[in-house]
């Protein structure tokens, strides 16, 4: 059985609120580089594709497109 799209991004954004109030130590520290560097970025990013979806700690946008694990 396909899982929705609707209910995808609910599990999704779930994991994510989970994992921002669990933050390790060193995504804060590189968290607090990017502030101080004055770099654009998306903290735990979901990206969704057919019946998966994937979570990275940060992704940074135009004009870098990355997206960065840390652990």
């Amino acid at each position: 059985m396909a899982i929705e799209f609707k209910d995808k991004q609910r599990t999704a954004l779930n994991r994510i609120v989970d994992l921002r109030n669990r933050a390790t130590n060193s995504e804060l520290v590189f968290k607090k580089k990017l502030d101080e560097a004055g770099i654009n970025y998306i903290f735990q990013k979901a990206f969704i594709q057919g019946d998966y979806y994937c979570i990275v700690d940060f992704y940074l946008p135009k004009p870098y497109k990355i997206c960065i694990e840390i652990d």
